[in-house]
């Protein structure tokens, strides 16, 4: 059984939806655009964590994937949350930043995990 804590690439994430949460959004936002934006980043490092109990690398890493799509989810929201003015300038460059370093950290895992354990003679080295 794998850690799924250990991954850098689930560090930042988890940092990210901690960072999410800290958005002040107003009440009438609270079922609106608040509550998918805490799910995405939420779910970012969930798939983690679920892919890090499966049996293979493969599933693993199809898991990774979703987080990665999860990633661009928040990515969009932020900049949906910053066009509304919820977010200032300086704090939307900052999340917009760090949700792309968490998405490019995911897609480098994710090739990672498919990449473990092929050998030159599989024709995809």
């Amino acid at each position: 059984m794998r850690d799924y804590s250990k991954p850098r690439c689930w560090q930042v994430a988890h940092q990210l939806a901690l960072d999410v949460y800290q958005i002040r959004f107003p009440a009438s936002e609270r079922y609106g655009l608040a509550a998918p934006l805490r799910r995405g980043a939420v779910s970012v490092g969930s798939n983690v964590a679920a892919g890090s109990g499966r049996r293979t690398q493969a599933d693993f890493a199809r898991f990774v994937d979703m987080s990665v799509g999860s990633a661009s989810e928040v990515e969009y929201q932020l900049r949906l949350a910053f066009g509304l003015g919820y977010l200032g300038a300086s704090d939307y460059v900052t999340l917009r930043l760090d949700a792309a370093h968490t998405r490019r950290s995911l897609f480098r895992f994710g090739e990672q995990l498919r990449d473990f354990g092929r050998s030159p003679d599989d024709g995809l080295a």
